[in-house]
């Protein structure tokens, strides 16, 4: 395990190609899109880190906006992102419970893996159409489905291993012990190494 101070390489601000109605969910009464970073861990170990903030609602426009997000992502990963350990995390506002919704996305395209299904569900997605699973706010277990996801991979010169996910609503509160986001915030914790 290596132990160094993260530095910001690169970065770039892309918003998102297509938007559902302006009026829907209020996608457009904000930029979204991703952010791209280019960080640091040590001499010759840098990790790429995307984040996202995807079409929300549920219309057949949503779906198809979030949809194209989450593939706009996955092109940009795979031009700017080759060979290299990349972190993908989020607002991603999709569901795997969530019919027409493509969570899957970066693991079929990129080869990465999504923290939730690998720690929690232990490499099972849930079924779509599942409410049963959704999160309460704040939520006192994982075993529920956030839209908040983190995916990540390794790669040649840097081993990645998620440890550990939590659902750290209690960190995160209002003075008056009210909570702070209508999210639950996700806490990953990592290992890595350098392999080269």
């Amino acid at each position: 395990m290596q132990s160094e101070t993260l530095t910001l390489k690169d970065t770039d601000n892309i918003e998102w190609m297509l938007i559902s109605n302006p009026h829907s969910s209020a996608d457009c009464l904000t930029p979204k899109g991703f952010t791209f970073m280019r960080l640091k861990l040590a001499p010759g170990v840098s990790i790429d880190a995307y984040n996202l903030h995807a079409d929300a609602g549920t219309t057949a426009a949503d779906l198809a906006a979030r949809a194209s997000n989450l593939r706009q992502v996955s092109d940009y990963i795979k031009l700017n992102s080759i060979g290299n350990a990349v972190l993908v995390f989020g607002d991603s506002n999709t569901r795997y419970t969530r019919a027409n919704d493509i969570p899957g996305v970066f693991s079929t395209e990129n080869g990465m893996k999504d923290v939730w299904i690998e720690l929690v569900r232990n490499g099972a997605p849930p079924a779509a159409g599942s409410d049963a699973l959704l999160c309460d706010n704040p939520s006192q277990v994982t075993t529920c489905e956030t839209v908040d996801k983190v995916w990540y991979r390794g790669s040649p010169a840097v081993s990645l291993q998620a440890t550990s996910l939590d659902y750290v609503g209690d960190m995160f509160l209002q003075a008056n012990g009210s909570i702070l986001s209508d999210h639950n915030p996700v806490l990953v914790d990592f290992a890595w190494s350098s392999s080269a």
